[in-house]
């Protein structure tokens, strides 16, 4: 005979899921994938062919909202550069290491034709300099200039560095992935960013030209010109010549009628006597000449002088001493159609100048 135990059967033991345990299994679950999902971007960004390593300028052209790769030297990270958005004067950049979703993001702002010197590692010494060759309401075209650690070039202060968690819960708009990189070749053979050597006494190139970029000089190796032309962009005064150089470029095209309307436009004068657009295009450079001569082993003697029509306004406008090592201007001068002036004063005029639409810029008082 079963006892009363024995009647009521096997008992069965039920066990209540706390809440809290639910919880931490979601969280868990969904760092897993997280995680997931970021290695899988990271692999198809790390073993797609393709991605360039600049051992030279190189230069890209980036639609809004998509991102191009490179690396510095091949024992460098990958990094990713993502155009936020573009205008004709300026463009917002993002730069990350890759993967993008764990790696600290450098956001700035962009001008056309200025450099922004950035650190790969996030510290005070620049080692990629960024250029904003062109931009529209689309695209933009930037140039990617490796620098040499020898110049100490400090990065610039405009760099905003966020924290993943912090950066992707503050903007909208951004891709939510990055796609591959595409095979990206450079446009043309760039300067090589050496430590200057010991040149010939003194040559001079031509540092305008008629797509508004600022041309690549072709002299022999150990030119004066090739030894500077990178180390110059990483100096005030050298990226603002190259400002106006672009800035002249572009005012070619000028025309009587469009100098006609800007004027009344920007100035609210109008083109009649010393003003009107026969004397104004006699005035207004269409370039610069950029000239180096070697005083001593650590001295050159630059020169920027106008390209124009009018006579006595030829001849140099701009002149220094640079010590190509530690990139120290010394004894800079204004004269000719800078008579007058002075960094400050040029950079007012040129914000000014540049800040304008259409094909007169330079053209404008």
């Amino acid at each position: 005979m079963k006892t009363q135990e024995e009647a009521k059967g096997p008992s069965i033991t039920v066990t209540r899921q706390q809440p809290g345990r639910k919880n931490l299994y979601r969280t868990a679950t969904t760092i897993l994938l997280a995680v997931i999902v970021i290695a899988i971007i990271a692999y198809i960004a790390l073993t797609w062919h393709g991605i360039p390593t600049l051992s030279s300028n190189q230069t890209i052209s980036l639609a809004v909202g998509k991102s191009s790769y490179f690396r510095l030297n091949g024992n460098s990270p990958y990094f990713s550069i993502f155009l936020k958005n573009s205008t004709k004067s300026y463009a917002t950049i993002y730069v990350s290491e890759v993967p993008v979703l764990t790696s600290p993001v450098s956001q700035f702002i962009a001008y056309n034709g200025e450099q922004v010197n950035f650190s790969t590692s996030l510290s005070s010494t620049a080692n990629l300099g960024i250029i904003l060759l062109s931009a529209t309401n689309t695209i933009s075209k930037i140039e990617l200039i490796p620098i040499p650690s020898l110049y100490k070039i400090k990065t610039s202060p405009s760099i905003v560095i966020s924290s993943p968690a912090s950066f992707y819960s503050n903007i909208t708009g951004i891709a939510s992935l990055p796609t591959p990189p595409t095979t990206t070749t450079p446009s043309s053979t760039q300067q090589n960013s050496s430590k200057p050597a010991s040149p010939p006494a003194s040559t001079s190139a031509t540092a305008s030209s008629g797509n508004g970029q600022q041309s690549k000089p072709t002299p022999p190796a150990s030119s004066p010109i090739q030894n500077i032309s990178t180390i110059l962009n990483y100096t005030n005064i050298g990226s603002l010549m190259k400002n106006y150089i672009i800035l002249y470029a572009e005012s070619k095209s000028c025309t009587a009628p469009e100098y006609n309307t800007s004027l009344l436009e920007y100035v609210h004068q109008s083109p009649t006597g010393p003003l009107d657009f026969q004397n104004a295009s006699q005035a207004t450079p269409t370039g610069l000449i950029l000239n180096a001569s070697i005083i001593s082993k650590n001295n050159y003697l630059v020169t920027y002088s106008p390209e124009v029509a009018m006579k006595n306004l030829q001849g140099v406008a701009v002149s220094f001493n640079l010590d190509p090592a530690t990139t120290t201007i010394t004894n800079q001068k204004f004269t000719g159609i800078f008579e007058g002036q002075n960094q400050t004063s040029l950079q007012k005029t040129y914000n000014f100048q540049n800040s304008l639409t259409g094909q007169c810029k330079a053209y404008m008082p």
